[in-house]
């Protein structure tokens, strides 16, 4: 395992405790003229978004220029309902194709090298940004989903229903 990402970024699970921030993003602001790092880092803001058994997000990000790698964060795994890892790696596959889709909004052709080194079974994917091209309008209507997806946990929380379930029991 050379270099394994020692970050990861992560939606918050609670979101009523938790800043939302992150579902604050505004394609608006893509860095058009920024550097492959600023692009990724924007483009990431979507894909930690995605859908995750457990709310586990159970992934890691590692920047290299115009590659980024997608490792399973195995420290996040539900051991007891998922002990060979299955939906770990389906979460990470949400995010991956949350990502893909990102970058096909900002018209980015990227490359996608799904488990690039046998060796390391905790690398999932390299993707690389590639060059620019034209989007598909169904590209964008599935790119302007992402931050319209919820939980039931979100909805719970915002839920009068609870605040007066809360109150009752007190």
């Amino acid at each position: 395992m050379m270099n394994k990402p020692s970050f990861a970024i992560h939606s918050p699970a609670l979101p009523k405790i938790f800043p939302v921030a992150l579902w604050d993003v505004s394609p608006e602001d893509f860095p058009h003229e920024g550097t492959a790092l600023e692009n990724w880092k924007f483009l990431l803001k979507f894909a930690v978004l995605a859908p995750t058994s457990h709310n586990t997000q159970p992934w890691l990000f590692h920047i290299r220029g115009n590659e980024l790698e997608l490792y399973a964060d195995r420290t996040r795994s539900c051991h007891v309902v998922d002990p060979d890892d299955r939906e770990l790696v389906m979460s990470c596959g949400c995010a991956l194709y949350q990502l893909r889709s990102a970058m096909a909004h900002f018209a980015y052709a990227g490359e996608v090298t799904i488990l690039p080194d046998s060796s390391d079974p905790d690398l999932l994917a390299s993707v690389h940004l590639g060059t620019y091209e034209e989007r598909s309008t169904e590209e964008s209507i599935l790119f302007y989903a992402i931050t319209k997806r919820y939980d039931a946990s979100f909805q719970m929380c915002k839920s009068k229903t609870l605040g007066f379930l809360a109150k009752r029991s007190a």
